[in-house]
């Protein structure tokens, strides 16, 4: 242990310093080592199970809206299956000018001219104006 000349030159209060030094560094070293390393990796889990949780609620939000659009996608086209417009696209013109010089035909009316007009672009679809000349009876026009 310590011999008795350095406990005097001391003194009892310098040896009680030391060792509360001593204990200061213990407790610094435990708490950098074990316990401040423990408290990050608690705060980190904390922020990562917020972000899950926000994660599910948005992906509930976005099952329920999912499951909304594929309803109203299903009414829909119910919907257009009932009322039997069965709509073809801009690369179709000349068969359906073919269709209704046919329908015309049968109809005893005398198709002079069917002409075509600019293909409009719309949000969903485009249309294509049809000019449509010629003459017959009126009961047949109707």
């Amino acid at each position: 242990m310590t011999s008795p000349k350095l406990r005097k030159s001391l003194g009892p209060w310098a040896i009680d310093a030391v060792g509360a030094l001593v204990l200061l560094m213990l407790t610094l070293g435990v708490y950098l080592g074990a316990v401040r390393p423990t408290l990050e990796r608690r705060d980190a889990e904390a922020t990562k199970r917020q972000e899950v949780e926000a994660r599910r609620q948005e992906l509930r939000r976005l099952s329920a809206l999912l499951k909304q659009l594929e309803n109203r996608s299903a009414s829909v086209r119910k919907a257009l299956a009932q009322t039997g417009l069965h709509l073809r696209g801009a690369s179709e013109a000349n068969r359906r000018l073919a269709e209704i010089a046919e329908l015309a035909t049968r109809s005893a009316l005398k198709v002079d001219e069917i002409k075509p007009g600019k293909i409009l672009g719309g949000e969903h679809f485009d249309v294509v104006p049809l000019g449509l000349n010629g003459s017959g009876r009126y009961a047949a026009c109707v």
